[in-house]
């Protein structure tokens, strides 16, 4: 039998009668609890006060629920981490026959806030510390971008593309602010969908707001990024051939 630690535990035991071997489905069933290990090693739960007991004490009476299962659910306080406990459940006339269940925590182990913390400390580390190979990869996957649309900021996560492209044909794009002004020092995205994730191409404009990229022939998708600029509707649609 396994148990949560820190919340209310339902116990599930059998009660048999020893003069015949048949079910006991009647009568009054009292369930005890006594802890294998911890620093309550030795005590019973003591249902009635919420503590433990240096005396065997009732833990709970059980209610029938079939064939020959009586359970009760014994409250939170009694369940702790790491700790085994021994169930057994005595009928008022003790008429049965005597039983009882090992109770087990399911995880088996429990971490403590800091041992958490040291985990995910080292797994993260692998992605954050420079020239790590997972930082690399994590850069190559993922970098963040913000883009200005009128007075909206958005923030998009766009995988890391290559460069200009290599494509046959060669296309200049130039990046205007909301005002029609060229504007310098601007990487501009390029895809051949609707959505920035997408993107495959990116380019940073001259001294004269252009982009040159290396595109195949078709329809493409382009978005001008600089921080602070607002480039108007995005992204732009241009015919490459």
């Amino acid at each position: 039998m396994q148990f949560t630690a820190a919340i209310a535990n339902k116990v599930t035991l059998d009660m048999v009668a020893k003069a015949t071997g048949s079910a006991i489905t009647t009568g009054t069933v009292t369930a005890y609890l006594i802890a294998d290990s911890g620093d309550n090693t030795g005590k019973w739960w003591n249902a009635g006060a919420g503590t433990w007991s240096a005396t065997e004490v009732s833990a709970g009476i059980m209610t029938f629920k079939g064939g020959s299962s009586w359970q009760v659910s014994i409250a939170a306080g009694a369940w702790e981490a790491d700790v085994k406990y021994t169930a057994y459940g005595t009928e008022s006339g003790s008429l049965n026959i005597p039983y009882s269940e090992i109770v087990s925590d399911k995880t088996g182990f429990s971490l403590s806030t800091a041992g958490v913390k040291a985990i995910w400390d080292q797994l993260t580390s692998a992605l954050t510390t420079v020239g790590s190979m997972g930082k690399k990869l994590a850069d190559w996957v993922v970098g963040t971008i913000d883009t200005y649309t009128g007075n909206t900021k958005q923030t998009a996560d766009v995988a890391d593309v290559i460069s200009a492209g290599v494509g046959p044909v060669t296309w200049t794009y130039t990046a205007t602010d909301n005002n029609g002004d060229p504007v310098a020092d601007t990487t501009v995205y390029a895809s051949t969908t609707t959505t920035l994730e997408d993107a495959t191409h990116k380019a940073t404009t001259n001294s004269f707001g252009i982009a040159t990229f290396y595109l195949t022939a078709g329809n493409w998708y382009f978005w001008p990024i600089k921080a602070g600029t607002d480039f108007g509707t995005l992204p732009d649609l241009e015919a490459v051939s």
